[in-house]
């Protein structure tokens, strides 16, 4: 164990690094990196293995360490003030009562990692951890414990969340967007604002996330199997920019009068689609063709009806409030292509 002084520097912790080396190679020749409430300070390091390390109760600053395997290590109760661990190894790490912040774990992996309260002293006081704001895009975070963590306002876009523990988890206004939240315990979650566009949801309460707030629920469980499984394809080919699933191809379908409200239909095939009376408040229809589509009586506040291609649609009596209409810009081998909404009907004409 290291004798607490002054902070850490890069040097001081490669010949820490070294010792902990050896102890992983052979216990007998190295010593177990032992960082009990220190600080440690603009230290920067990439593709280094401390698993098992201690750093429990620790201050870091200004610290990066990219592709890191800490996994099985204890970080309880630790501080990271802008730090970087994007695509850092934590399985089985002890993460309880963390606090971070300007902290990315980008594409890392915290399975199994328990970042649940921590027990503060022997009445039982507890620590919740606390993220907020931080990126965990595409991190994974399978089967963890992350009951009663502060996660308002984090990115984690596209994480897997998969049978993860968020009993009590603060979520307000974080991104979930393409998260995969199959079989996680959301029971007492705050989920006011929180985004869960495409998100997966299999063995989700929805009924309970509904009215906890969240914004963007596509509740596609209470649509016909086929039409819910041609849905699942195409949000996976939207969300893979077309390296899997299948482009949602509904030309001619009958949709009449189904609550198809936030669902993400982006570029789908909707030619001669009957929508009449059909709920669209909310829906991704970006790119989408609507050629001919009756859309008569439809409800389609808030969609997102930018470049979509709506020559000889129909739209009697249909609701067009706050309707997005305007024109994207689309990446493409030549440079940049502003695209804009085809045969607009004149009651969005500007």
């Amino acid at each position: 164990m290291v004798a607490k002084s002054d902070a850490i520097d890069k040097a001081q912790f490669n010949r820490l690094f070294e010792k902990h080396s050896r102890y992983l190679a052979n216990p007998r020749s190295g010593e177990k990196l032992n960082l009990f409430q220190q600080t440690i300070r603009g230290v920067q390091a990439t593709e280094i293995n401390i698993a098992g390390a201690d750093l429990t109760g620790s201050i870091l600053e200004n610290c990066s360490f990219w592709r890191t395997n800490f996994s099985s290590g204890i970080l309880e109760q630790s501080t990271i003030n802008n730090g970087i661990f994007d695509g850092s190894n934590f399985n089985s790490a002890n993460l309880r009562g963390i606090k971070a912040r300007a902290t990315s774990f980008k594409k890392s992996n915290l399975t199994n990692a328990d970042i649940s309260p921590a027990l503060l002293n022997i009445g039982g006081d507890r620590q919740r951890s606390d993220l907020r704001g931080a990126n965990l895009e595409k991190a994974s975070l399978k089967n963890a414990n992350l009951k009663n963590a502060d996660l308002r306002a984090a990115n984690l876009f596209e994480c897997n969340l998969e049978g993860a523990n968020l009993e009590g988890t603060k979520l307000s206004g974080a991104n979930l967007g393409g998260a995969n939240l199959s079989g996680a315990n959301l029971k007492g979650a705050d989920l006011q604002g929180a985004n869960v566009r495409n998100a997966k949801l299999e063995g989700v309460d929805l009924e309970a996330m509904a009215e906890a707030g969240v914004e963007g629920l596509a509740r596609i469980d209470k649509l016909p199997k086929k039409i819910q499984n041609k849905i699942t394809r195409h949000v996976q080919w939207v969300m893979s920019s077309g390296r899997s699933g299948i482009r949602g191809i509904f030309r001619d379908s009958e949709l009449k009068g189904l609550d198809l409200s936030n669902v993400d239909l982006t570029c789908a095939d909707l030619f001669g689609a009957d929508l009449s009376g059909s709920n669209l408040s909310g829906a991704h229809l970006a790119r989408a063709d609507l050629s001919s589509a009756n859309l008569d009586g439809a409800n389609l506040t808030k969609a997102d009806l930018r470049a979509a291609i709506l020559t000889s649609a129909s739209f009697t009596n249909a609701i067009l409030d706050d309707a997005k209409t305007g024109a994207i810009r689309v990446k493409t081998k030549n440079g940049n292509l502003s695209l804009v909404t085809q045969g607009l009907p004149s009651t969005l004409s500007k």
